[in-house]
């Protein structure tokens, strides 16, 4: 299913008093791809679609997460040039479900604010931020996937920020973008940020100015 209505607005905010569940293939926002002279859509060096831009300016997600429903061949994608993912009010957590499925986003800017915030039901996660992720504030992400890959030239936190990025059934990955896209310095100093997963891997700048980082 595609919800081609939601490209008609500029932002969208989603608020659940538990998760957001996400059943089959499903794609959340649109996006405009490059195309060469014959009208094929470009890929980057990772095989994805060359982004040129978002049909949503703005997606907030507001609650305790996500929780796939889908077969492995399903893939729920979450697309818009800011994308902020964050549980301000201390909502339930996330169930465990039966999803086999793939959780993709794409943006410019992705944010994970105040809060904790699990994801299950996935058996890869590929977060694909083209400017940087920020961890904007005190929080968790539990990521539990075989899988997870963050893609970014800049991962960072906010100014005083205790975040926790963690992945108890598998691996994390992080690694430069291959659509780097520039974003103004925005460093917040002072923060501390862990990432902690069966396997970690780091090819890519993560930053906290004045702070600690901890990998694990």
């Amino acid at each position: 299913a595609k919800l081609d209505a939601l490209g008609q607005v500029n932002k969208l905010g989603l608020r659940s008093y538990s998760s957001v569940d996400f059943y089959g293939d499903i794609t959340l926002g649109t996006v405009t791809y490059s195309i060469d002279a014959t009208g094929a859509v470009l890929v980057d060096g990772d095989g994805d679609p060359i982004v040129l831009s978002y049909g949503i300016d703005e997606i907030t997600v507001v609650g305790a997460g996500a929780s796939g429903w889908g077969s492995a061949d399903q893939i729920a994608t979450i697309q818009a040039r800011s994308l902020v993912i964050a549980n301000p009010d201390g909502v339930s957590d996330v169930l465990p479900t039966s999803g086999n499925g793939r959780l993709r986003v794409v943006a410019d800017s992705l944010v994970l604010g105040a809060g904790a915030v699990a994801f299950r039901g996935f058996k890869a996660v590929d977060l694909h931020a083209r400017g940087e992720l920020l961890l904007a504030d005190t929080g968790t992400a539990d990521l539990v996937a075989d899988s997870v890959t963050i893609r970014s030239p800049r991962v960072r936190t906010g100014v005083g920020a205790d975040y926790r990025l963690t992945n108890s059934a598998g691996s994390i990955g992080l690694s430069d973008s291959t659509q780097p896209l520039a974003m103004a310095d925005g460093r917040g100093p002072r923060g501390r940020l862990t990432i902690e997963a069966v396997r970690l891997d780091v090819d890519t700048t993560v930053e906290a100015a004045s702070g600690k980082i901890d990998l694990v």
